[in-house]
């Protein structure tokens, strides 16, 4: 991508809570849970984010919960991703997968 394009995508609608996305990835790779969650909660409530960050965020802040042993929390959000129509089709595979790989940990 260009700088650019780079640049106007920090400062389109959808650019800041993409700069929130990325910052809480990059928090969760450093195994910063609680900084990650926090990133990924303003990346969701951020106005206007465009869906795909919106799940993404709900995703990612799912895995972050479940390394904190929130497992209610983690699964929330990925049923969050699941009620979403305009989440992105990887995204809403990944999210049924988890589901089901937890809900097959704990017996259900």
């Amino acid at each position: 991508m260009s700088l650019i394009k780079s640049a106007a995508r920090l400062f389109s609608r959808g650019g800041n809570a993409a700069v929130l996305l990325r910052r809480g990835m990059a928090k969760a790779k450093q195994e910063d849970w609680a900084g990650a969650i926090e990133d990924y909660t303003a990346a969701i409530a951020f106005p206007n984010a465009p869906s795909d960050i919106k799940a993404m965020a709900f995703f990612n802040r799912a895995i972050a919960y479940a390394h904190q042993d929130a497992h209610a929390k983690a699964e929330e959000d990925l049923l969050a991703v699941l009620a979403m129509p305009e989440s992105p089709a990887k995204v809403r595979a990944a999210a049924k997968d988890k589901l089901s790989r937890w809900g097959k940990r704990r017996g259900k």
